[in-house]
């Protein structure tokens, strides 16, 4: 049971922790009684060190299987720093417990801010961000092994799989995933060895445009066999084709942002410059009223023009007033409507404003009235015959 627990490949995909208890036990057994937690310190100065270290890591799953995430850092924090009781564990427990420390920092750095920041203070937050988005977890776990080929496959891909979701320095987790490859040929040929190849020249390398790279690595790569190199290589194409139909994506979406950020500042610009050159015409009210005290002398009162003149100024100031309306909206048609409008009411107001018109119009209403009482009258007597 344990040795199968010790092959079993770890994801991080999850938040929960997968591993089987190392005791046998499942996590839904495992619980914190008051009077485990309220062990005094003789008590457990009488543990032997192995049993003491079993004892922390089965109370820091529990915490980790509940997300409580705090309390589980707080107690796993003793086992994984150089100390007497690190360096008496024994290399299945400290695979365990790393495990569960690297699984413990993808649970936290998942966490919303405003969750993080309540468990856990400014210092240990800016420690995580440099722990993971920084990659120097892998320092830390080089040192508690002493040497970076004494890591597991497992460990490996754990540890990569954790840096790679949560940073922006793939070059770095490059580097370091090549470091182990180049100093680890004792495990090449195991499976979990393989995974951390496959992961490398299919995710890594890409990821770091390192194409040709890639494809080298594969070619020459004599632990997989020549079906596995030519899959790969299949597979290394097609995600250079969709990888490069996305980057041309990109790209035009972000020229046609630019280009329309551009003509939003044009508009904004000669909008600016109309509104401070003023109106470009003149209202209708003030060319019409006569007050007493103007003196503007573009001004001149309406009764020393003829009936002419004043239709041409009104045609002009209107067609004045179409096109600074037409320059400053974006649906000119709309205001086209209504201009149609206002010149016809203007016309026929001109057209009234003379008695002959006057006199011509209430003639033909009249007549119109007196057709349609005849055509009434004759209607009701048909209807009565």
């Amino acid at each position: 049971m344990m040795r199968t627990e010790e092959t079993r490949p770890y994801g991080l995909a999850h938040h929960d922790f997968h591993g089987e208890p190392m005791d046998g036990i499942k996590p839904s057994t495992v619980s914190l009684s008051s009077s485990t937690t309220s062990a005094s310190s003789s008590s457990m100065s009488t543990l032997t060190p192995s049993t003491r270290v079993r004892h922390i890591y089965k109370k820091a799953r529990y915490f980790f299987i509940n997300r409580q995430f705090a309390d589980a850092y707080t107690t796993v924090l003793p086992l994984i720093t150089r100390s007497t009781l690190h360096d008496s564990m024994d290399d299945y427990m400290r695979n365990h417990i790393w495990k569960l420390y690297l699984a413990l920092l993808d649970g936290i750095m998942r966490l919303p801010s405003e969750r993080l920041k309540d468990a856990f203070s400014r210092t240990e937050i800016i420690q995580f961000d440099k722990l993971v988005r920084e990659c120097a977890i892998w320092d830390q776990i080089t040192e508690a092994f002493e040497m970076l080929s004494n890591l597991t496959p497992d460990m490996v891909l754990t540890l990569t799989l954790l840096c790679t979701r949560h940073t922006t320095k793939l070059d770095a987790v490059r580097v370091k995933l090549e470091n182990y490859i180049q100093q680890n040929p004792v495990v090449q040929g195991t499976p979990a060895y393989s995974r951390v190849v496959e992961f490398y020249a299919m995710v890594i390398l890409p990821a770091c445009e390192k194409w040709d790279d890639a494809r080298k690595f594969v070619l020459s790569n004599n632990q997989l066999s020549a079906d596995k190199r030519r899959d790969m290589v299949r597979a290394l194409e097609r995600l250079k084709e969709k990888s490069s139909e996305a980057r041309a994506e990109r790209e035009f979406k972000e020229q046609q942002r630019r280009s329309r950020r551009r003509r939003q500042e044009q508009k904004e610009n000669n909008h600016a410059e109309v509104n401070q050159q003023g109106p470009p015409f003149r209202s209708l009210s003030v060319a019409s009223s006569k007050s007493e005290n103007d003196k503007d002398e573009l001004r001149v009162p309406m009764d020393s023009y003829s009936a002419l003149s004043t239709q041409e100024e009104l045609v002009s100031q209107i067609a004045r007033l179409w096109g600074f309306l037409a320059r400053s909206c974006r649906r000119p048609y709309v205001l086209g409507r209504l201009l149609e409008i206002l010149l016809t009411i203007i016309v026929v107001t001109l057209a009234l404003s003379v008695r002959e018109n006057r006199a011509r119009l209430a003639r033909i209403v009249d007549n119109l009235w007196t057709r349609l009482k005849k055509t009434i009258t004759m209607g009701v007597l048909v209807s009565y015959l």
